[in-house]
């Protein structure tokens, strides 16, 4: 054969063979892909919030994922181990940070190994409540103990953001009530409890019982932060394990040696046991019918100063729209501010800050089939880039150390993430016991059906029990 033409047949031929292999590389990758996918649950968060991450994820490793978003979390909870018990359910799920430890048995801890990710890797980048709430030592058999084995740290699941509640209030009512020229809460709470004083106004007259409020703290029906803020009290008068309420040390709000589950009793529900109390604040009629509770009253200028996470602001701000648009009463926009959660002692005098951590981690089930994909999924969408975008979306505080400070800049949620440096995450043995418990008896100590004493013996009762 003529030599130019066997030169050209063996391009041709070259040429047919990258095609080929181009088509077999293509099929594969389409044949990989439809393999399998991933189910990732959610709760709160939109579709439209993850969409692009999750593009991205599947651009990277050729992976889809599945994002089903929950925004009830008794639902979300209940229709979660309902499919985990029956073997299925999601590869991916939101565990909020007081259920790690309950959920433990449910949960596929991080292949260290696999992945060359460690607890020391999670802890030099992460605020130190997400190691205090995702990290549990391994099980280990008593008899491996004794013969010198050591448990290790598993990571049980990890969080994008981290957040606190800090306290909303009316500057106007700042201002214009107590003549304040910084028009802002005092930074303790000795000093929020007699702002309370100077606020609270009774009125017989009115439906509510009050023409004003200082602040809505005191009970657990009507407050939908109420069990909230009361852990947070009781993480600030020195508590860390409910499951060691009896016998855990503290002090109270004159920063005297107390007992940290008596002190948090005591002064939660101050605000709000007695009608003859120069603080007394609070009763079972403000907003008892509204679906948002204390925002609706704030909102409304019902009360002064409120609770509430990051996400909250939007909520509040919206509040205040539906109410104007359909001519009642309402505070103006440009009164909502937002301050630090109270403390026990002075911080201008150096003493060391305190705020109550909460978040979902990003966890792994048990069940599922490719645990490796499903937690390269959660590092991925815990990384910089990730949790940089996340924040951008939803204004939720970065779990990250390396994004703080640049979010603590932001005049409206800047403070969330200064409180998120300094954080601690609770524990709590049994979250939905614990919570029945207190919520029971800081109505029944509210309503004086129930004496201060018996309250405190009634949760730590209950707490031991489990």
């Amino acid at each position: 054969m003529n030599p130019k033409l066997l030169k050209i047949a063996a391009v041709i031929g070259g040429i047919i063979l990258v095609w080929l292999a181009v088509l077999w590389i293509t099929n594969s990758t389409k044949t990989q892909e439809a393999a399998y996918s991933l189910e990732f649950w959610n709760v709160f968060d939109k579709t439209d919030t993850f969409k692009p991450l999750l593009a991205d994820f599947q651009k990277q490793t050729g992976i889809k994922v599945n994002y089903r978003s929950f925004t009830d979390l008794a639902e979300y909870r209940k229709t979660l181990l309902m499919e985990l018990a029956a073997g299925q359910g999601p590869d991916i799920l939101a565990v909020n940070n007081t259920w790690i430890s309950g959920y433990r048995s449910l949960l596929a801890p991080l292949p260290e190994k696999d992945l060359s990710y460690t607890a020391k890797n999670l802890q030099e980048t992460f605020v130190d409540s997400v190691a205090q709430g995702v990290i549990l030592k391994e099980e280990v058999p008593a008899a491996d103990l004794k013969l010198g084995r050591v448990a290790s740290d598993m990571i049980y699941g990890i969080p994008m953001y981290v957040d606190t509640l800090a306290l909303y209030y009316n500057k106007s009512l700042m201002r214009d009530v107590l003549s304040k020229p910084y028009a802002a809460p005092e930074l303790t709470w000795t000093g929020v409890r007699n702002d309370v004083e100077n606020l609270a106004a009774t009125d017989e007259k009115d439906a509510e019982g009050f023409r004003l409020a200082g602040i809505a703290m005191g009970r657990s029906d009507n407050i939908a932060r109420g069990l909230d803020i009361f852990y947070a009290l009781y993480s600030e008068f020195g508590g860390e394990d409910l499951s060691q309420a009896a016998r855990e040390k503290g002090m109270n709000v004159e920063g005297k040696s107390a007992q940290p589950l008596t002190s948090a009793l005591d002064f939660y529900t101050s605000f709000a046991r007695n009608a003859d109390y120069k603080y007394y604040t609070w009763n079972e009629k403000i907003s008892a019918t509204a679906a948002e509770k204390e925002l609706n009253a704030f909102a409304r200028g019902k009360v002064a100063m409120v609770a509430g996470y990051s996400y909250e602001y939007e909520t509040i701000k919206s509040l205040i729209s539906q109410l104007t648009k359909t001519g009642k009463s309402a505070i103006a926009a440009e009164d909502l501010a937002v301050s630090a959660f109270p403390q026990v002692l002075d911080p201008k005098a150096g003493n060391p800050k305190s705020a109550l951590a909460n978040y979902f981690a990003l966890s792994v089930a048990k069940n599922s089939k490719y645990p490796q994909s499903a937690w390269q999924l959660i590092l991925f969408l815990t990384g910089k880039d990730s949790v940089e975008a996340y924040n951008k979306t939803t204004h939720k505080p970065s779990s990250r150390k390396d994004l703080l400070a640049a979010q603590e800049k932001d005049s409206t949620y800047g403070i969330f993430a200064e409180q998120a440096v300094y954080a601690k995450a609770l524990k709590i043995p049994d979250d939905e016991a614990a919570s029945a418990a207190i919520s029971a008896v800081v109505n029944s100590v509210a309503d004086g059906k129930t004496s201060f004493s018996n309250a405190v013996q009634t949760i730590n009762k209950a707490l031991q029990a489990k």
